[in-house]
């Protein structure tokens, strides 16, 4: 009985956050800011970020380097229960853009690093 009630809390704290992973196609380093809070401490190819409970962010990210041009997204959604992916990669102007790539269900037997 225990062991149900653990797991059927798992699913439904899982069902009420979300995650997400934001990577660059390029390997380029980034900082990356929701709602204006720093999400990884040191600029990184590829960041997670798990239990959000909101919807809708604003995000932000400042590459490394400095030649480099730091962009804002104000669409930065993700859906509670998922794991969404977004990759920041470079559209045909040659601009850097976040664009959605994938999302899964989160599973209640996923570990968290």
């Amino acid at each position: 009985y225990l062991f149900l009630t653990i797991v059927f809390s798992t699913i439904y704290v899982n069902a009420q956050t979300a995650n997400a992973v934001v990577f660059s196609e390029l390997g380029e380093k980034f900082t990356f800011y929701l709602n204006g809070e720093k999400q990884n401490q040191q600029p990184q190819a590829n960041v997670k970020m798990n239990g959000l409970t909101g919807e809708f962010y604003q995000a932000r990210i400042d590459f490394e380097d400095g030649s480099l041009a730091d962009f804002a997204n104000n669409n930065f959604a993700v859906q509670k229960g998922q794991e969404v992916t977004y990759i920041i990669k470079k559209n045909k102007k040659g601009e850097y853009v976040l664009r959605f790539s994938g999302q899964s269900e989160i599973s209640a037997t996923a570990s968290t690093p």
